[in-house]
């Protein structure tokens, strides 16, 4: 048992020493951090005068564009609306250009409505057409509301959701939060079982085929029986990965940490991570480990195997 013990600590610390890992760890923090303060990062470089994205408009109702204007200001300030008079084949050459986004051209329609078509290089939704789309369905709304002669309080009446709940008749039931949760673990698990398992198990068999070469293992190996020498390489190397993540997590997590509205309203709020019981983070430690050692143990068999 003692050569077993030397092995995996021999497996361990001369992977935790060398350059590789030790420069990969670094690049890989590095990277953490800078994805995590990216908004900094920008507003320090930038000059503060954040580019608009430049609409131009093609008003023939004549009514359409001073309430559009208004209206798109209060769902994007980004955008920036520019009423004009050119020809279309002009304005078309100015978007491909990159001189506008794209262009609006708003008609008349039937019933005292109106139709919007927008022209872009690409047909794909943007920010830009969700939030015209959205000020002119307010627009519409208004002026069917003022044709019926209905109150502010009727449209709201009209426009207000359903109130629907789901109620299990089984005790015990799991709720959408928990569910939501359940399925966050997973994909989360899943995603570094799968690459820990890709990365690691390759180490391995690289440090395996680096041992064949080398005088002083076969002394070694001589003197210890297979069976110990697969597990003691297996156990250490999956320690060193396992190191490696707890770090990279540490990083992460103090990276995040200084930034709360994006911890707490991002993808953890979404899955509902927002408040995780112990027993679940238990369980997740557990079935992860369990997922990553056996996993780790086959395909290195595998390679050693070959």
């Amino acid at each position: 048992m003692n050569n077993f013990w030397i092995m995996l600590s021999h497996a361990y610390f001369s992977k935790l020493k060398s350059k590789s890992f030790i420069i990969t760890t670094a690049i890989t923090a590095v990277g953490i951090l800078v994805i995590a303060n990216i908004e900094t990062i920008i507003k320090v470089f930038d000059d503060g005068e954040m580019r608009k994205d430049q609409v131009a408009v093609i008003d023939e109702t004549d009514v359409i564009y001073p309430l559009l204007k208004e209206e798109i200001q209060l769902i994007n300030e980004n955008i920036e609306l520019e009423l004009t008079t050119e020809a279309i084949d002009i304005l078309e050459a100015d978007v491909e250009e990159g001189l506008y986004e794209g262009i609006l051209i708003l008609k008349s329609g039937e019933n005292g409505s109106f139709e919007a078509v927008y022209k872009s290089t690409s047909l794909t939704g943007s920010q830009v057409t969700a939030s015209l789309q959205a000020s002119l369905q307010h627009i519409q709304t208004s002026f069917a509301a003022q044709e019926l002669d209905l109150t502010m309080g009727e449209i709201a009446r009209l426009n207000a959701p359903v109130l629907f709940t789901n109620e299990a008749i089984v005790e015990g039931a799991k709720s959408e939060e928990e569910l939501n949760q359940a399925r966050g673990i997973v994909y989360i698990l899943l995603f570094f079982i799968y690459f820990s398992v890709i990365m690691y198990s390759s180490m391995i068999a690289t440090d395996v085929a680096t041992e064949k070469s080398s005088r002083v293992m076969e002394i070694i190996i001589s003197s210890v029986s297979p069976v110990k020498q697969m597990f003691a390489k297996i156990i250490g190397i999956g320690l060193v990965g396992l190191t490696q993540m707890i770090v990279l997590l540490l990083v992460g997590y103090f990276s995040l940490k200084s930034s709360q509205d994006l911890v707490m309203g991002g993808f953890l709020e979404f899955f509902g991570f927002g408040e995780l019981s112990a027993t679940i983070i238990f369980y997740a430690v557990v079935f992860f480990l369990l997922g990553y050692f056996l996993l780790c143990n086959t395909s290195s068999a595998t390679w050693i195997s070959r």
